[in-house]
């Protein structure tokens, strides 16, 4: 049970140092499943911005391009 215990202390301890490269790691697995609708036809375009503001605070803006005639804007 310590073990166990010390493991998962010891994970989230390092998870922490790691913080920095959320932002990447967000945008790369929300370009992947973009990436899928793009190639299905259900958007025509995608543009992801990622950015660290601080410590703990990010901004994502994802911008979608949908074609009209599939009932796009």
């Amino acid at each position: 049970m310590k073990l166990a215990s010390r493991a998962k202390s010891g994970l989230v301890r390092a998870s922490f140092r790691f913080e920095r490269f959320f932002p990447r790691l967000v945008k790369l697995y929300m370009g992947r499943q973009l990436k899928k609708y793009k190639e299905r036809g259900t958007i025509s375009d995608y543009r992801i911005r990622a950015k660290r503001v601080k410590k703990y605070h990010y901004v994502f803006e994802v911008d979608l391009f949908l074609d009209p005639e599939k009932g796009g804007e």
